[in-house]
């Protein structure tokens, strides 16, 4: 399936229940199209926000194909997705270009894109599962390649984006696969070995601490 047009790439993730939200696009000299600055002088994070108001609203609004323009990223946002179902992804970065498998733990086949850095992996898990965004969950990012928990409230972006070292593409396009229980304790457990905690369900409103 050829993502490349976005109104049209828009349209079929729409379809497969995915929830896009419009991103700022990323120009040929790399920097963002926002041509904005970090408080410390040094341009924004290409590609990795929103315009205004969309940055504000984009958790609970839907966009349709005609908000998107070509130029643009899109992201689709994680957490509620289908009745039951919540949404997460695996960023693996650091990956050898011909690197097989994942690291860390035996997955299923699943949805799969290939970003820039690495590899993002969609799976489904309970609904309220306690997960959250999660930075380097193993500590290895010293070390790559080195694992990145998104999750709700959090977007990724996907084809037919692009940030400053490439572009995203799908290399299995597929519903995602229940993520398996044995790896989300692995995760839990990695998080207590950091003393860091584990809520009996997601909350919207709490605040755990930065990984």
């Amino acid at each position: 399936m050829s993502f490349t047009n976005i109104q049209g790439d828009v349209a079929r993730y729409i379809a497969h229940g995915f929830h896009p939200i419009p991103m700022w696009g990323v120009g040929p000299d790399g920097f963002c199209r926002c041509g904005g600055f970090l408080p410390n002088g040094k341009p924004c994070r290409a590609g990795k926000h929103s315009p205004e108001p969309i940055e504000t609203d984009w958790k609970e609004t839907r966009y349709q194909p005609s908000d998107f323009t070509e130029g643009q990223n899109v992201a689709l946002a994680l957490g509620p997705w289908k009745p039951g179902a919540w949404l997460v992804c695996f960023d693996f970065d650091g990956l050898p270009a011909d690197y097989e498998g994942t690291p860390f733990f035996t997955l299923p086949p699943t949805l799969t894109q290939k970003s820039p850095r690495g590899r993002h992996l969609f799976f489904t898990v309970p609904e309220f599962e306690p997960l959250g965004n999660w930075i380097d969950v193993f500590r290895t990012k010293d070390t790559p390649p080195y694992l990145d928990v998104f999750y709700a409230r959090g977007r990724v972006n996907v084809a037919p984006s692009r940030n400053p070292w490439g572009a995203y593409q799908w290399l299995d396009w597929r519903e995602p696969a229940p993520l398996p229980p044995e790896v989300t304790e692995r995760i839990y457990d990695a998080r207590r070995a950091r003393g860091l905690p584990v809520l009996d369900s997601w909350d919207r409103g709490a605040k755990l601490p930065g990984t």
